[in-house]
């Protein structure tokens, strides 16, 4: 989506944005702190072309939020019909919602990336320089909407999947930006090298850790003990009714309905 919005952004072609509202409209059906991430990053950016008194450009880049909102709509007719459920509000408490107003650091890589950009990010290109300003600024949404909400939301998701990845993506750009003066071979090249190298270092790390680590959330003890819910899978697929629900504790609830059509209490 933000490459798409960003060729909008620059270019202005009526195909990109449809594209960008295609992409932004189905990331609703994947994950929901990737739209919500996504949309306060547009809340901002549209915020900051109102600051700067560009109204036609906010309206511009705002038709790509609604089209992802048409997009959207089955998503939210079927959140609508959860939330109006008797038991909707005990379930949010049990996956991981705390009723606070209270405020949340954005943490400490964010906040560098925030503080470094503002210092020395080069702001010749007025439309790069905001959009990533706007990147920058949205970890300060997601992670204090309860403020006005009430409800905090699992923070994790937002802090090592989004903003994380964004502060260490810009903390690159503005050291290569540094480093664009000095001979491309020998300084740049070998720096590009070294980050693929350690990418993938440990890329290949944490996959050893999760799979072959029998003290691991997957290691090989614990694969091996889940072998002996075998049988138990087996009689509930043959004899349990289809959709019918099972009581069960937090490791076979998740074979059961990952092996057998039936649902879980948990």
């Amino acid at each position: 989506f933000l490459i798409t919005f960003w060729q909008f952004f620059q270019k202005k072609s009526a195909w990109w944005g449809v594209t960008s509202a295609i992409l932004l409209g189905s990331s609703f059906y994947n994950y929901f702190y990737l739209w919500s991430y996504l949309y306060a990053f547009g809340v901002l950016l549209i915020l900051i072309y109102l600051i700067r008194k560009k109204l036609s450009e906010a309206v511009r880049l705002g038709y790509v939020f609604i089209g992802g909102l048409v997009v959207a709509i089955p998503y939210a007719i079927n959140l609508y019909q959860a939330h109006a459920h008797p038991l909707y509000g005990e379930l949010s408490l049990r996956h991981g919602i705390v009723s606070t107003h209270a405020p949340l650091f954005i943490g400490i890589m964010a906040f560098v990336a925030l503080v470094i950009f503002l210092a020395s990010f080069s702001r010749e290109d007025k439309d790069k320089y905001f959009f990533g300003l706007a990147l920058l600024l949205t970890p300060f949404i997601t992670l204090n909407q309860q403020i006005i909400t009430g409800m905090v939301l699992q923070t994790g998701h937002y802090h090592w999947y989004f903003h994380r990845p964004i502060a260490v993506i810009f903390l690159l750009i503005t050291i290569f930006y540094f480093l664009r003066k000095y001979d491309w071979f020998s300084t740049r090249r070998i720096l590009t090298v070294l980050i693929i190298l350690v990418s993938f270092a440990t890329g290949i790390f944490v996959q050893a850790a999760s799979y072959f680590n029998d003290e691991g959330r997957d290691g090989g003890y614990i694969a091996a003990e889940r072998q002996k819910y075998g049988p138990v899978v087996k009689w509930l697929s043959e004899n349990a009714e289809k959709e019918a629900v099972v009581l069960a504790n937090n490791e076979a609830s998740q074979m059961v309905v990952i092996y057998t059509p039936l649902n879980v209490f948990h």
